[in-house]
């Protein structure tokens, strides 16, 4: 009984393996061939062709394509629009004997397509269909149909792309960006049902290039596509989302929902081969961000937006208009430190051997292409120590040249109205900024900045000034234009001026500065002309309870050091010259003996204070 079930079952493979080695001579693969090439010539317009058409038997029954080529549009590039070197169509088997045509899988390995445009439309995958080939005589017709089987499609198949390249061209922005080893597997594609899709690869365009995979379920019906949950990886990137695209008359519109889970950039930076090290170890350690989006042939927009960098969150609304290719920007940020994120200061270098040299070229940069319209409002904005609040930037983006202009902002008490611009483009950016001050606390200011604690009052005052360079150093040290300031109802700590007035026995050397002490000022005012950092200034004037100060100096701010003279008018007319000199913070105060001995009439009123001077010692010893 074994015996005679081992014999049957040998005749049933034996009858498997005679069939699948006749399947190549029941069809005429010639003829097929031949018909493939005249049906895709006349669907796309484009000259196809074919090298070589075969069955495959092994691992699945198939037909398999060697060397097809679909030739470009006219006006494009000498380059095909697509190759591929081997594409197999896999089938059941046993259907097959019922004229049943039940697809398994498409498989297209070393695919490459190279999509071009021109813009305005003209693309070289919009395909026109070719005039038809003349209709074959009765007699051939029937010929095809006796040797080409009718197979009905029962079922469609799952696509499988192996190590492929896409290459897409914009011919009038002169741009490339190019996917490489591309993988894709798809299950079973129909209509209205979900498709399962996985890819993966390396994405390369003009700023990165990095490995990416993408897993989504598609669902496609009649020009409208869903993908929906999407999951999306560029590098150590994270995307999910859901999306949901149609094609309308003008192209693809799409709009979903996007979401950036919390990732540290710094390792992304790294692997997209980014050299960028920001000033602050707490800048770039954890982004996120989520979106509602819409994208169509006008552009995109995402709105609304949260976007979370560090401890600062960003709301609002963030689109491109694609016909006039400008950003559009209404966003409000809770708190921003820029200074964190500026490049960290590389070690310098020892200075090469004076060369007559033309200077390098700005290398181009993202920002040299943006052109970005809209509004920035920033609830507390931090540069180095100096913290202002409540500000508003109207944004002005131009091909690296930024206006900025009026700038608001709430400053120590006050208020702050401007303007900025720089032209980032130029290979030393030029940076023009001015404005005017009212009602600021001048002591809390000039201690963020680092410049003196000597002064407290209210400010007011207004600047014009020019620089130039990439850091906030270069900036200092370029610093040239002129500036005009007021401090009302203030103080000037460590010199006691109204006491120098009050008693001229100081002169004398018998009372000593103090120190500790301050001065009250009704108006203090001068104006100041700065250049290379230096601020000249030569109108000086404060007003006390007791004296009058004039005064004339230099403030060196790249140096972080003062050297100015006062002249404290006394009420009888004398007047003593103050040295103020030395390191912020460390600032010293001197009679200027020298001086002191050249003013007019010092001689004499010099002799009256030594005559006021000895009359107080013999009351004080008891001297008659």
């Amino acid at each position: 009984m074994k015996r005679r079930l081992l014999v049957a079952l040998g005749i049933v493979v034996a009858a498997c393996v005679a069939i699948v080695l006749a399947l190549p001579a029941l069809v005429n693969l010639s003829a097929v061939k031949g018909r493939a090439v005249a049906a895709l010539s006349a669907a796309t317009g484009r000259r196809v062709t074919i090298d070589h058409l075969r069955l495959a038997l092994f691992p699945w029954l198939g037909v398999r394509l060697d060397g097809a080529v679909i030739g470009n549009a006219p006006g494009f590039g000498a380059a095909p629009l697509a190759t591929v070197d081997d594409a197999v169509v896999e089938v059941r088997l046993l259907p097959l004997l019922d004229k049943r045509l039940v697809i398994r899988r498409i498989v297209l390995t070393h695919l490459t397509l190279n999509l071009e445009t021109r813009g305005s439309g003209v693309d070289n995958w919009r395909f026109t269909t070719a005039k038809s080939a003349p209709s074959s005589t009765p007699a051939q017709s029937a010929a095809e149909a006796r040797e080409a089987p009718v197979f009905k499609v029962l079922q469609a198949a799952g696509l499988s792309v192996r190590d492929a390249t896409v290459r897409y061209t914009d011919l009038a922005q002169h741009k490339t960006e190019a996917l490489s080893h591309l993988f894709v597997h798809t299950g079973a594609i129909a209509l209205n049902r979900p498709i399962q899709i996985t890819a993966s690869g390396r994405l390369h365009t003009a700023s990165l290039g990095a490995p990416f995979r993408l897993t989504t379920q598609a669902t496609i019906s009649q020009g409208h596509y869903r993908l929906s949950p999407f999951h999306f990886e560029l590098a150590t990137l994270a995307l999910d989302g859901d999306i949901e695209a149609a094609t309308g008359s003008g192209g693809i519109e799409a709009h979903g929902t996007v979401r950036v889970p919390r990732f540290a950039p710094r390792p992304l930076f790294k692997a997209l081969d980014l050299h960028y090290v920001p000033t602050s170890p707490k800048a770039w350690t954890r982004v996120s961000a989520h979106a509602a989006f819409t994208y169509g042939p006008a552009g995109f927009l995402l709105a609304p937006l949260v976007f979370h960098l560090d401890d600062s969150t960003m709301t609002g609304r963030l689109g491109l208009d694609s016909r006039t290719h400008i950003y559009r920007a209404d966003l409000d940020i809770d708190r921003f430190a820029p200074g964190r994120y500026l490049p960290a200061a590389t070690p310098a270098k020892a200075a090469p051997a004076p060369t007559a040299q033309v200077p390098a070229a700005h290398a181009p940069s993202a920002l040299d292409t943006l052109v970005v319209r809209g509004l920035l409002r920033i609830g507390q904005l931090t540069w180095k120590r100096v913290v202002l609040t409540h500000v508003t930037v109207p944004l002005d983006l131009d091909h690296g040249l930024a206006r900025l202009d009026p700038v608001h902002a709430d400053l120590y008490g006050g208020s702050f109205a401007g303007h900025v611009v720089a032209n980032e483009a130029l290979a030393v950016p030029p940076v023009s900024l001015g404005g005017q001050l009212q009602g600021v606390q001048v002591g809390p200011l000039l201690r963020a900045t680092g410049l003196t604690r000597a002064f407290s009052g209210v400010l007011r005052g207004q600047a014009q000034l020019h620089a130039q360079g990439r850091s906030a150093a270069a900036i200092e040290r370029t610093l040239t234009g002129q500036a005009n300031l007021a401090i009302d109802h203030g103080m000037l700590r460590g010199l006691d001026l109204d006491f120098i007035a009050s008693d001229p026995r100081i002169a004398a050397g018998t009372h000593r500065l103090k120190k500790v002490a301050g001065t009250a000022f009704q108006n203090l005012r001068a104006s100041a002309t700065l250049v290379n950092g230096v601020a000249h200034t030569n109108d000086l004037y404060m007003k006390t309870s007791r004296a009058v100060v004039h005064g004339q100096g230099t403030i060196d701010l790249p140096n972080r050091s003062l050297d100015y003279l006062l002249r404290v008018s006394l009420p009888s007319g004398f007047t003593v010259p103050v040295n103020v000199q030395g390191p912020f913070g460390h600032m010293r105060f001197g009679i200027a003996v020298g001086r002191l001995l050249g003013e007019p009439g010092t001689q004499k009123k010099l002799h009256s204070a030594v005559r006021h001077l000895g009359h107080t010692l013999e009351n004080i010893f008891g001297l008659h």
